[in-house]
């Protein structure tokens, strides 16, 4: 189910903004799942946790999985990806991940009543 929703989320068969949760949402739905039960957390918090793993493992330079492409790419072409090519990439895809982790904090704000409060004074201007 993460790596369809990665897909549509790449591919544009699913929007961004209102579909992914940052760490307030996240924050915010462990608050709602905990007010259930310990069971409902407890799936929650697994949920979440293979969530992350399997965003952890894609081929994104700043990621392990980024670390595995490279190994990969040495593996294949008998040496390794120069190491001021992997710095740009990195420092590319870091910007990149902190943009996209903006991003979704601001939506998660604007999901609170603080972003309520945003919304209105926006709009009165």
């Amino acid at each position: 189910m993460t790596y369809k929703m990665i897909w549509l989320l790449i591919t544009g068969g699913m929007p961004l903004k209102g579909t992914v949760s940052g760490p307030i949402g996240i924050a915010r739905i462990i608050g709602q799942s905990a007010g259930i039960g310990i069971v409902p957390l407890m799936i929650t918090m697994a949920h979440i946790s293979m969530a992350l793993a399997i965003f952890n493992l894609l081929p994104i330079p700043v990621l392990d999985g980024g670390h595995a492409l490279f190994l990969g790419i040495e593996k294949v072409k008998g040496s390794p990806v120069s190491l001021r090519v992997q710095e740009n990439l990195t420092t590319l895809f870091l910007i990149l991940l902190v943009s996209l982790i903006v991003f979704v904090s601001w939506q998660d704000i604007l999901k609170t009543p603080l972003g309520d409060k945003i919304t209105k004074i926006v709009q009165r201007k």
